[in-house]
């Protein structure tokens, strides 16, 4: 499965939890073991009225499908790779 960052230009009075819970729901009906999909977080930026959605999916067609079926725009979806820290990072290079 590959990760897909979508990204939505939304202003920053709108409440966004009940399409998220749409977006849970419909991911949740379309996880198959043949095409699997995952909505894995969010991340609102409300500097710049963004919101950042991952998902894990095969394609981002997958990703595009959900959203639409769970009438939550989006502006862009793209692959993205995801670290996720296990220990504190440091700054200083290790050699």
């Amino acid at each position: 499965m590959a990760t897909f960052l979508v990204e939505r230009y939304v202003p920053a009075d709108r409440d966004l939890r009940d399409a998220v819970r749409r977006a849970a729901r419909v991911a949740a009906e379309l996880d198959q073991p043949d095409a699997p999909v995952r909505y894995v977080w969010s991340a609102r930026i409300a500097a710049d009225e963004t919101w950042l959605c991952c998902f894990e999916a095969p394609d981002a067609g997958v990703v595009a499908d959900l959203n639409r079926r769970a009438a939550f725009p989006f502006d862009r979806i793209s692959a993205a790779d995801v670290v996720v820290a296990t220990a504190p990072l440091s700054m200083e290079d290790p050699r």
